[in-house]
């Protein structure tokens, strides 16, 4: 199954795991019209932040305001599935070597 965990440090310092799976993937692909397959072309902020609150929103830990919700975020983490962190998006410069 494909899913994403994502952590999120609210500003008051409390903490929660948010786990985008396939109903919130699809409800993306529906809002942004934009497969969660292309992230590796240009992942935005928002796009990573909607899926954690509709993640959170869809088992009641967050408000069905999404904005008034990141006006108090102030972290995230990105992690994979088994909850290791996600590799860079980017690949280094190659060094010629």
């Amino acid at each position: 199954m494909m899913q994403f965990k994502i952590g999120v440090e609210m500003v008051d310092g409390t903490e929660v795991t948010a786990v985008a799976s396939v109903p919130d993937l699809l409800a993306f692909e529906r809002k942004f019209d934009k497969p969660v397959t292309d992230f590796g072309n240009g992942l935005r902020l928002e796009w990573i932040l909607w899926l954690a609150w509709h993640a959170l929103n869809r088992s009641g830990k967050a408000g069905d305001d999404y904005d008034a919700w990141t006006a108090n975020v102030g972290n995230i983490v990105v992690g994979s599935q088994d909850g290791d962190p996600l590799p860079p998006l980017e690949s280094a410069a190659p060094t010629g070597q």
